[in-house]
């Protein structure tokens, strides 16, 4: 399970199922919720989670590129561990978590 508090800044490195997004979502009060995934996937998505005011889903890029400030998330959803990159660690908080697809994509509340 990941762990985030209401003003974190998550982002989510894949498709993840809709209901957990939601949860998420939900726990972010004052936080927000990006959902970077394959370009196929975003209208899906953006539909699914339309009530949700604080997620935002964009397109994977095909350079791997994050386009985000540095430092920006303080919470990072991956696939897998050895997806890491560059890219992850350079949008990532001082502080920061990361969690990878062998934590269960439910928020710990």
């Amino acid at each position: 399970m990941i762990e985030v508090q209401a003003n974190d800044r998550v982002l989510v490195l894949t498709a993840a199922d809709e209901n957990s997004l939601e949860r998420i979502a939900k726990l972010l009060t004052s936080g927000i919720l990006v959902v970077h995934v394959a370009e196929e996937r975003i209208h899906e998505l953006r539909k699914a989670l339309s009530n949700a005011e604080n997620v935002m889903v964009t397109a994977e890029a095909e350079d791997a590129i994050i386009p985000w400030r540095d430092g920006f998330f303080t919470v990072i959803w991956a696939p897998e561990l050895h997806a890491a990159t560059p890219e992850m660690v350079r949008v990532l908080a001082p502080g920061g978590k990361f969690f990878f697809a062998s934590s269960r994509l439910e928020p710990s509340a």
